[in-house]
């Protein structure tokens, strides 16, 4: 009992003790909310496996550098148009001739200019028509008869033949026409399907890649899911080994087991916290692997496993699953397209070997005067608006190969190269069916590996609860609990490696069929045209001048 004397500093003792705690947690409470390293926790990203698929579409660096090639998929297609593009001509052209005076260059003159100008616009058709129309002005000067010994060889006659600058204008119209290679443009049309085929190809390149990057970033997620139980598994076998280990050294107290049972379970105890430890480093290298895949801040954490089954889903029909994947396969939907453009180049290559009759016409309307340019425009009876003075051109040009080994090389590797696309659609088919049904086998499997590894996990948690129930009653030995202990984490960890194996095989399965958006309810069409469009307006951010 403490004495009366005593009792005031008692008094004070608690008083300050009060006063210290008081003032400790509001400072403490005061530093939480000013603390920057709280206000600035790493963002906990909480998705769904939907929402995992759209925030890997809208963000990984993968699919942007995948739609920046497809952004240049039609390139070919556009530069073979340019040659059908409408084109201004023009030029000017300026000669002077000196020559001697003599009997040949009496009637010409000695000195002679000839200058042209010309502008106007021609266009090739994909019918192989050719057009043009073009407006020349032509100025002819010679000194013919202006000089006195050229005009003294005609007496008096001679300086009336002398004339001044001669104006020509002609307004001149062209077409042409190729009549017997390439079916009139028939074969360039081909071509043109060609370039367009090579392009969707490319898109549905595009499509694949996405597709493949989530059936990844699904496996990469589930993964971590495995991660995370072993974490919790062997975080929970760290807390029973220790609760073990502590009623061992009660008993060894007791007298009820030996010392060398505590080093036993003290050596059980490091293994584990070893292990909880490894689990724990592979936990964070998986998160990081599937932050990078997602392309989020470095500083993020992944939660939410979630959306893993346990049964095999209804829809899967290896029978009906096999004929939507011909249709929908982008592999083989691409392979067809190969075999189609295959046969289009083996016509191309045939039209090469075909002879070639083209036509040329042209008409010029011309006006020629002494006095200025302006009278071949304006003056109603000598001008171009006459047709008084016309000029007509007609030109025929045959030209046919004649044992061109080039052109029945480019036939004979455009046939081979038709018959192998063809075996290898026929053995597509084949391996897709084989894909489908060996997918489906794995999957049956999987849902029994998973029931079997459920019942063993039920089992051995009733064997680990009886006997450590036992233990503690002093009935079995250490070994006997570590040994069920043992057995019961690699029941927990086989039943989540075979739910993880079981969703895997699920997914494979779609990639098989190629539904793995439908399953997830993405449009694909609509993240394809969304990823081009920002990537071309990246494209014209970048380079505003050619905009």
């Amino acid at each position: 009992m403490l004495r009366p004397a005593n009792i005031p500093s008692l008094r004070k003792f608690y008083l300050r003790l009060l006063l210290v705690g008081a003032f400790g947690f509001s400072t403490s409470h005061f530093a939480q909310e000013l603390d920057p390293s709280l206000q600035n926790r790493p963002r906990v990203l909480k998705l769904t496996l939907k929402e995992a698929v759209n925030y890997v579409l809208a963000n990984n660096i993968t699919v942007r550098n995948a739609g920046m090639e497809f952004v240049k998929a039609d390139t070919a297609e556009l530069k073979n148009l340019s040659q059908y593009a409408w084109t201004l001509v023009g030029g000017f052209s300026k000669t002077k001739t000196n020559l001697p005076l003599n009997n040949n260059n009496v009637l010409s003159g000695t000195k002679i200019s000839n200058d042209r100008v010309n502008v106007g616009i021609q266009k090739n058709f994909q019918t192989l028509t050719y057009f043009s129309l073009e407006l020349s002005h032509t100025r002819f000067d010679a000194d013919a008869f202006e000089t006195q010994a050229a005009a003294a060889r005609l007496g008096a006659v001679g300086s009336y033949l002398a004339a001044p600058p001669q104006y020509t204008d002609a307004l001149t119209v062209t077409l042409g026409q190729e009549l017997l290679k390439y079916s009139f443009g028939q074969t360039e049309k081909e071509k043109q399907k060609v370039l367009q085929q090579n392009a969707v190809i490319r898109r549905d390149e595009l499509v694949n890649i996405l597709a493949q990057l989530v059936v990844k970033t699904l496996v990469d997620y589930w993964s971590l899911s495995v991660y995370d139980s072993q974490v919790e598994t062997f975080d929970r076998l760290e807390k029973n080994t220790k609760n073990i280990r502590d009623l061992t050294v009660r008993k060894r107290n007791l007298g009820l087991s030996e010392g060398f049972e505590v080093n036993q379970w003290n050596s059980a105890l490091t293994q584990t916290e070893n292990s909880l430890e490894r689990a724990k480093l592979s936990r964070s290298e998986a998160e990081r692997n599937l932050i990078r895949v997602l392309n989020v801040d470095p500083s993020s954490k992944i939660s939410g496993i979630t959306d893993l089954q346990e049964k095999v889903p209804n829809d899967i029909n290896p029978t009906k699953d096999y004929q939507y994947a011909l249709d929908h396969r982008i592999d083989l939907k691409n392979l067809i397209r190969q075999r189609q453009i295959a046969e289009l180049e083996l016509k191309i290559k045939n039209a090469e070997d075909m002879p070639s009759l083209k036509i040329t016409g042209s008409y010029s309307t011309r006006g020629q005067t002494f006095l200025n340019p302006q009278t071949n425009y304006v003056n109603p009876d000598t001008g171009m608006m006459s047709f008084k003075y016309p000029e007509k051109t007609l030109n025929f040009a045959l030209s046919y190969p004649l044992f061109d080994t080039g052109i029945q090389t480019d036939i004979r590797d455009a046939k081979l190269k038709l018959d192998i696309l063809s075996k290898q659609e026929t053995e597509l088919r084949t391996l897709i069916k084989e894909e489908l049904d060996n997918r489906y086998y794995a999957i049956v499997a999987g849902q029994d590996l998973l029931e079997t590894a459920n019942t063993r996990k039920e089992e051995a948690e009733k064997f680990y609860k009886g006997v450590q129930a036992r233990f503690n009653q002093g009935r079995f030995t250490a070994v006997l609990v570590k040994s069920a202990l043992d057995g019961l984490i690699q029941a927990e960890l086989q039943v989540a490696q075979a739910r993880i194996n079981f969703n895997v095989d699920i997914i494979r399965y779609e990639l098989a069929r190629n539904s793995v958006f439908e399953k997830f309810g993405v449009n694909v069409d609509e993240i394809v045209d969304t990823i081009i469009k920002n990537e071309v307006a990246r494209a014209q951010q970048a380079t505003p001048s050619n905009n």
